[in-house]
């Protein structure tokens, strides 16, 4: 089966978000952004002179955005190629962002206002034959929540009373079990639900998802004869 998530050549993408318009260049080396990102900056509220910081920041589409509305953004991402996209879609959109290579708040070490972070969170088959990096854009472990819940054990240092940390969950992971967890150690805001199309390779695999919702571990549904799962915007707080 094809698989579409990057992009086959150079192309350019524009973005629209309240009241600002931006342009990114999308290569063919870094995961563009999926309909996630655009999600979660319709929610964003930053405020001028903040420091935000936009973890998995991939071509730097939510670091961007938040620069666009005169916030002070650090970004950061596993993967070089990625922090090498970001800066240059930053330049071309005349916003600058410090930049972090590594998990997490790399080497980071102050209170952020606003924590964003839009990280692989889905349930992938073993079956399923896909390159590793690929597989890195797209897989958050076995059940899918692992590398989110490693977010949140780590981001208390970095938070003060009025730090928020905007994140997307989504329901083709263990999204109830993100939520006790969330539950248990912070202040949590269901800001907006959504629904979004699955990846190609969940109807390859139905059996596979389907006995995961049938367990109620994961929640995907039809819509117009085609897969579905919830993605949930949450913003969370220092109890």
């Amino acid at each position: 089966m094809q698989q579409t998530y990057f992009s086959k050549k150079q192309e350019w993408r524009t973005y629209k978000i309240k009241e600002k318009s931006f342009q990114i260049e999308i290569s063919q080396d870094v995961f563009p952004p999926s309909e996630w990102a655009e999600r979660v900056m319709e929610c964003l509220q930053v405020e001028k002179n903040s420091k935000v910081i936009d973890i998995g920041t991939g071509a730097g589409v939510i670091g961007i955005y938040a620069a666009l509305l005169e916030a002070d953004v650090y970004a950061t991402d596993i993967s070089s190629q990625a922090i090498k996209q970001s800066e240059k879609n930053a330049n071309l959109n005349k916003v600058s962002m410090q930049y972090g290579i590594g998990e997490y708040f790399c080497d980071f070490q102050m209170k952020f206002d606003l924590i964003v972070a839009n990280l692989p969170q889905e349930i992938i088959p073993t079956e399923y034959q896909i390159k590793p990096k690929l597989l890195s854009t797209i897989k958050g472990g076995m059940k899918g929540n692992e590398l989110v819940l490693g977010l949140l054990e780590e981001a208390k240092k970095y938070m003060n009373k009025d730090t928020k940390l905007l994140l997307p969950v989504c329901s083709l992971s263990y999204y109830l079990e993100t939520f006790r967890y969330m539950e248990e150690r912070f202040s949590v805001r269901l800001r907006k639900v959504f629904e979004v199309k699955v990846k190609e390779y969940v109807p390859k695999y139905e059996a596979f998802y389907e006995e995961l919702n049938n367990e109620g571990n994961i929640r995907i549904f039809k819509k117009n004869k085609k897969w579905h799962h919830l993605l949930y915007i949450i913003e969370l707080q220092k109890k």
